[in-house]
């Protein structure tokens, strides 16, 4: 017949080893980086100039979307905006680059990995998805901004 202390040495190595997985799969889940889809983008003109351009999404070194904008200078209040295709907006931001190509500035590359802080991501989540604004403004300079649909 086991002894006390052999009993009660099983029983405690096997409620720290429950417990022990428990925690291990809670810290799993919380330890992930947050996601949220991307769900469109924007191209916005605040110059006084007519623009047109290329627009051109990678997701995972796939070009996924390649489409040609022309956008009226400021006083025409236009903004080009382009839909991401509803069977992909299930696919982490985090996973796409976004480019463009505007006549008379050049070109530039967001790899959202990098340019969405975290925090936008972990709001975006709650909302579910995620709009990129890319900004065209008057001194010729190419930005972007991302916001929680």
């Amino acid at each position: 017949m086991p002894s006390r202390r052999m009993v009660l040495g099983i029983a405690s190595t096997t409620a720290i080893t429950a417990i022990a997985g428990c925690l291990g799969s809670i810290r799993e889940q919380f330890a992930s980086d947050p996601t949220a889809p991307l769900g469109q983008i924007f191209i916005r003109n605040g110059t006084e100039a007519d623009r047109a351009g290329e627009l051109i999404v990678v997701r995972d070194g796939e070009i996924d979307l390649w489409r040609s904008f022309s956008i009226d200078g400021k006083n025409g209040q236009t903004v080009y905006s382009e839909q991401i295709p509803a069977a992909e907006l299930s696919e982490p931001v985090e996973t796409y680059q976004i480019g463009v190509n505007v006549e008379d500035i050049g070109t530039r590359w967001f790899d959202l990995a990098e340019q969405v802080p975290e925090s936008t991501i972990e709001r975006c989540q709650e909302e579910e998805l995620m709009q990129f604004a890319i900004d065209i403004s008057a001194n010729d300079r190419i930005s972007s901004s991302a916001v929680c649909e």
